[in-house]
């Protein structure tokens, strides 16, 4: 299932109202913070973001909504746990990486066991930790 989320943002700019929306695939396009959702917005609407509509747009307030996939899980009263939904993301990845070998080598699917699907992140956390 797809991870995504709706994001909107209305603002004025020299008299003029601007409400921009966009729906984000988190698995493509996942933002290290809320500034990166701006980015992607104004991407998606044609907005330079060297100008000064994209400074106005960055003091307004992002509106999120219609949450897929792991993205539900992370949204409570129309705000976006984005550290939480990152992290959670990143540790899929790693589950998809190492989920097939740990089943190869225990026949055990680590989506079907907690114990061993804590222990594969905890060992590629510590692995990480090392490099």
């Amino acid at each position: 299932m797809e991870n995504s989320i709706d994001v909107h943002v209305e603002f004025s700019f020299r008299g003029e109202d601007y409400s921009l929306s966009a729906s984000v695939n988190l698995d493509e396009h996942m933002p290290a913070d809320s500034s990166g959702f701006y980015r992607i917005l104004a991407h998606m609407n044609d907005v330079d973001t060297y100008s000064y509509l994209y400074e106005v747009m960055e003091e307004s307030e992002l509106e999120f909504d219609n949450p897929k996939g792991l993205a539900a899980e992370y949204f409570r009263e129309g705000r976006l746990n984005l550290p939480g939904l990152a992290n959670r993301l990143f540790e899929e990845r790693i589950l998809e990486r190492v989920g097939p070998i740990a089943i190869r080598e225990t026949g055990v699917d680590p989506a079907q066991n907690e114990g061993l699907r804590r222990l594969l992140l905890e060992v590629w956390h510590l692995a990480a930790d090392h490099e």
